[in-house]
Protein backbone atom coordinates (compact mmCIF):
# COMPACT_ATOMS: atom_id res chain seq x y z
CA UNK A 1 0.00 0.00 0.00
CA UNK A 2 1.19 3.83 -0.70
CA UNK A 3 2.10 6.18 1.84
CA UNK A 4 -0.60 8.14 0.69
CA UNK A 5 -2.69 5.77 1.17
CA UNK A 6 -1.67 4.75 4.20
CA UNK A 7 -1.63 8.00 5.44
CA UNK A 8 -5.38 8.62 4.59
CA UNK A 9 -6.69 5.59 6.00
CA UNK A 10 -4.50 6.25 9.15
CA UNK A 11 -6.51 9.56 9.30
CA UNK A 12 -10.14 8.32 8.48
CA UNK A 13 -9.68 5.73 10.70
CA UNK A 14 -8.55 8.68 13.85
CA UNK A 15 -11.70 10.44 12.68
CA UNK A 16 -13.52 7.23 13.07
CA UNK A 17 -12.37 6.47 16.91
CA UNK A 18 -12.43 9.91 17.95
CA UNK A 19 -16.13 9.41 17.04
CA UNK A 20 -17.11 6.45 18.34
CA UNK A 21 -15.04 7.35 21.73
CA UNK A 22 -16.81 10.58 22.11
CA UNK A 23 -20.04 9.23 21.58
CA UNK A 24 -19.61 6.00 23.77
CA UNK A 25 -18.03 8.37 26.53
CA UNK A 26 -20.53 10.82 26.50
CA UNK A 27 -23.29 7.80 26.58
CA UNK A 28 -21.17 6.48 29.61
CA UNK A 29 -21.34 9.87 31.61
CA UNK A 30 -24.96 9.46 31.25
CA UNK A 31 -25.42 5.88 32.60
CA UNK A 32 -25.95 4.57 29.33
CA UNK A 33 -26.02 0.32 29.94
CA UNK A 34 -26.22 -0.59 25.49
CA UNK A 35 -21.97 1.03 25.69
CA UNK A 36 -20.95 -2.04 26.99
CA UNK A 37 -22.59 -4.88 24.25
CA UNK A 38 -20.65 -6.55 21.58
CA UNK A 39 -22.25 -4.88 19.00
CA UNK A 40 -20.99 -1.07 19.54
CA UNK A 41 -17.47 -2.15 21.36
CA UNK A 42 -16.59 -4.54 18.66
CA UNK A 43 -16.31 -2.23 15.52
CA UNK A 44 -14.93 0.19 17.55
CA UNK A 45 -11.82 -2.23 18.41
CA UNK A 46 -11.37 -3.37 15.01
CA UNK A 47 -11.74 0.43 14.05
CA UNK A 48 -8.79 1.04 16.25
CA UNK A 49 -6.29 -2.12 14.88
CA UNK A 50 -7.00 -0.65 11.53
CA UNK A 51 -5.38 2.68 12.57
CA UNK A 52 -2.82 0.68 14.90
CA UNK A 53 -2.01 -1.13 11.57
CA UNK A 54 -1.59 1.88 9.71
CA UNK A 55 0.50 3.73 11.95
CA UNK A 56 2.59 0.53 11.43
CA UNK A 57 2.40 1.20 7.86
CA UNK A 58 3.96 4.52 8.36
CA UNK A 59 6.24 3.75 10.18
CA UNK A 60 7.47 1.34 7.76
CA UNK A 61 7.27 3.80 4.97
CA UNK A 62 9.44 6.49 6.62
CA UNK A 63 11.37 4.83 9.10
CA UNK A 64 10.93 5.59 11.90
CA UNK A 65 10.30 3.98 15.10
CA UNK A 66 9.23 4.79 18.40
CA UNK A 67 11.81 4.41 21.31
CA UNK A 68 14.17 3.82 19.01
CA UNK A 69 14.45 6.73 16.04
CA UNK A 70 11.90 9.03 16.83
CA UNK A 71 11.47 10.86 19.83
CA UNK A 72 7.90 12.85 18.11
CA UNK A 73 6.56 8.75 17.88
CA UNK A 74 7.67 7.80 21.12
CA UNK A 75 5.63 11.05 22.45
CA UNK A 76 2.73 9.86 20.17
CA UNK A 77 3.02 5.88 21.75
CA UNK A 78 3.21 7.18 25.53
CA UNK A 79 0.43 9.36 24.70
CA UNK A 80 -1.71 6.88 23.50
CA UNK A 81 -1.42 4.34 26.15
CA UNK A 82 -2.59 7.10 28.66
CA UNK A 83 -5.56 8.21 26.14
CA UNK A 84 -6.32 4.33 26.17
CA UNK A 85 -5.76 4.25 30.09
CA UNK A 86 -8.23 6.72 30.66
CA UNK A 87 -10.58 6.23 28.17
CA UNK A 88 -11.44 2.81 29.73
CA UNK A 89 -11.89 4.72 32.87
CA UNK A 90 -14.39 7.04 31.49
CA UNK A 91 -16.20 5.07 29.68
CA UNK A 92 -16.29 1.66 32.51
CA UNK A 93 -17.12 3.88 35.10
CA UNK A 94 -18.72 6.78 33.25
CA UNK A 95 -15.68 9.93 35.31
CA UNK A 96 -15.67 12.74 33.54
CA UNK A 97 -12.35 13.99 34.60
CA UNK A 98 -11.07 11.06 32.79
CA UNK A 99 -12.78 11.34 29.60
CA UNK A 100 -11.80 15.31 29.66
CA UNK A 101 -8.36 14.28 30.38
CA UNK A 102 -8.27 11.76 27.64
CA UNK A 103 -9.89 14.51 24.83
CA UNK A 104 -7.37 16.55 25.76
CA UNK A 105 -4.52 13.48 25.38
CA UNK A 106 -5.96 12.94 22.13
CA UNK A 107 -5.13 16.74 21.17
CA UNK A 108 -1.78 16.66 22.08
CA UNK A 109 -1.55 13.35 20.16
CA UNK A 110 -2.87 15.27 16.90
CA UNK A 111 -0.95 18.31 17.72
CA UNK A 112 2.56 16.04 18.01
CA UNK A 113 1.74 14.15 14.84
CA UNK A 114 1.18 17.45 12.90
CA UNK A 115 4.41 19.34 14.62
CA UNK A 116 6.62 16.44 14.77
CA UNK A 117 7.84 17.69 17.93
CA UNK A 118 7.13 15.69 21.28
CA UNK A 119 6.74 18.61 23.93
CA UNK A 120 5.14 21.73 22.89
CA UNK A 121 7.38 25.23 23.13
CA UNK A 122 10.56 23.02 22.75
Amino acid sequence: MSYMALKHLHLLTIVISLLLFVTRGGFALLGAQWIHRNWIRIPAHLNDTLLLLAALGLCYHLAQWPFYNSAWLTAKVVGLVAYILLGTIAIKRGKLWAFALSLVIFVYIGWVAVNKVPFPGF
